[in-house]
């Protein structure tokens, strides 16, 4: 019988893992491996590592259960899987296929490392719904427009649901125990002190699922989306888009589950992109303006002080949390790069450094969106933030609970507190004017980007 080093990457999991369910076929060694590049980088935010720390208990757990105990280790992936292969006698490597620069360049690597032995390494679905390269359109590799991937890959029949494996057999050989385990997990540890938004693991990601469900029930079409905070789980694999999918089945309005598959068909679309084009972490797909060189406004920006509630609410809730509303995210990464006119990629570094689910293709894509130099067909879309907070959060409890200077204040005017006279005693000025900076940014993008027709400039409201 086959035996498999099974390898977890971003798929912390035992219910609808398929490169487990392959591998729980035979002797199983079960894998995760905790790189020190990653853990060391400056925008491997210690949440996520914290995150991790849960996910791998648990999932060690769930796996023990089972039979099978999960090793986890620090060092090179090529070299400890190659060393696990070795002790096991494994003939096959199972992942989850992953679309990153760094995914590709670790299974590279462990390919190379394993040269000369008569292993396979497999990878197998799992990170996203819809595979990478399961819908590409007529021309080119990879959809560069929402709407017309949504089309196709709402039609994609869907895969199943992988139910965990009951049993698992251990693999014979030895590699390391449990202290070794336990050692590699506190290093991980001591790069993660801060408990968080989206910590433990598996079971607690599906109690947020379901939980998350039940707030869906009874809504009606075009009624909006509670906020949810399954973007650190599905980030770290803890629960996949397709079980989402899955266990909205018959409980929602279908215009509300078409809803949620949309804002899921998001994420594949980053992925699908990044997967062809793995150079987009750092350059635009589209054209670029010259961006300013302004330290002082990238401050105010990251440190929540623009003058301008609603962002600076955002950016206070990232330092403090590690997590925002998407929508906030959207108003806040447009304000820095069309408000301000400042890089794109400083955002998207400062946004990795501190989300708790700071997923590579999600974070780069959708900064590329707001800046105007991604996938957007309406480059020259200018969020009014006074406009988006009196819509999205009307009554000022937002603001309010992560802006303090502002609790006296009553919605609508702690949208605006610069014209109440001075009574939001500490909170600073508009760093910009909204109307004087949206003129320019629409001259100047119509002097020196191409338009495409029908592009509309009015403010997104």
């Amino acid at each position: 019988m086959a035996t498999s080093v099974m390898l977890f990457t971003r798929d912390l999991r035992v219910e609808d893992n398929p490169a487990l369910v392959a591998a729980a076929a035979g002797p199983i060694m079960p894998l995760f491996v905790a790189d020190p590049a990653i853990l060391s980088a400056p925008q491997t935010a210690s949440r996520r590592c914290r995150v991790l720390t849960d996910a791998l208990e648990t999932l060690g757990l769930a796996l023990a259960r089972r039979g099978a105990a999960l090793h986890v280790r620090v060092g090179d992936p090529a070299h400890i899987v190659a060393a696990a292969v070795r002790a096991s006698g494994a003939d096959t490597v199972h992942l989850a296929a992953d679309v990153s620069r760094y995914a590709a360049t670790r299974g590279a690597r462990i390919r190379a490392a394993l040269d000369g032995l008569t292993v396979r390494v497999v990878e197998h679905p799992g990170i996203t719904h819809v595979q990478p390269g399961a819908v590409t359109p007529a021309a080119g590799r990879a959809y560069l427009r929402f709407t017309p991937y949504y089309r196709r890959w709402r039609d994609i029949p869907s895969r199943r649901v992988h139910m965990a494996p009951s049993r698992l057999t251990p693999a014979r050989g030895w590699f390391g125990g449990a202290s070794d385990t336990a050692a590699a997990l506190d290093m991980v540890q001591r790069a993660a002190p801060q408990v968080t938004r989206g910590a433990g693991g598996e079971p607690a990601a599906l109690r947020v699922l379901d939980a998350w469900i039940d707030t869906l029930v009874g809504l009606d079409a075009g009624d909006p989306l509670p906020a949810s905070e399954l973007s650190p789980a599905l980030h770290m694999g803890t629960v996949t888009p397709t079980t989402v999918l899955d266990r909205l089945g018959h409980a929602v309005d279908v215009d509300v589950a078409e809803t949620v598959a949309r804002q899921l068909c998001w994420r594949d679309f980053n992925h699908q992109l990044l997967a062809v084009r793995p150079e987009l972490t750092t350059r635009a797909l589209g054209r670029e303006p010259a961006w300013v060189d302004d330290p002082a406004g990238l401050a105010a920006w990251r440190d929540g002080q623009t003058g301008y509630p609603l962002v600076d609410a955002g950016m206070r809730q990232l330092a403090a949390e590690g997590w925002m509303p998407n929508r906030v995210r959207m108003i806040a990464g447009s304000f820095l790069s069309k408000h301000l006119g400042i890089d794109w990629r400083l955002g998207a570094a400062i946004f990795r450094s501190r989300l708790v689910d700071g997923d590579v293709a999600n974070n780069t894509m959708q900064w590329q969106w707001v800046a105007g130099v991604g996938t957007d067909s309406r480059p020259r879309r200018f969020f009014n933030p006074v406009a988006q907070a009196r819509r999205h959060d009307p009554d000022g409890s937002y603001v309010q609970e992560h802006v303090p200077e502002l609790r006296g204040m009553r919605a609508p005017e702690v949208f605006q507190p610069w014209r109440n006279g001075g009574e939001a005693t500490g909170y600073p000025l508009p760093i910009v004017d909204h109307d004087d900076v949206r003129a320019a940014f629409l001259a100047r993008s119509t002097a020196t980007s191409v338009v495409q027709e029908g592009l509309r400039s009015a403010d997104e409201r």
